[in-house]
């Protein structure tokens, strides 16, 4: 996944959420659970259809979870 290029067009288009959804999944690929978060913030509140918010936001509770998981494990 060419996470570099992504971000760098997130970076030009900040109110794109179509981008901000690639990115955020381009850091699930690479297991970067606490990354994806920002990028699914903006997805749910950029989001141009129900299903793309509802998507983002299932995603971004599941990452949270799985977050607090992994921390409380340490």
């Amino acid at each position: 996944v060419a996470l570099p290029p992504l971000q760098k067009a997130y970076a030009k288009v900040r109110s794109n959420a179509e981008v901000a959804m690639s990115v955020a999944m381009a850091h699930g690929m690479r297991g970067e659970l606490k990354e994806m978060v920002p990028y699914l913030q903006d997805t749910v509140k950029l989001a141009t259809s129900l299903e793309m918010r509802q998507w983002a936001n299932e995603q971004l509770i599941e990452v949270r979870r799985v977050i607090e998981e992994i921390e409380k494990g340490r």
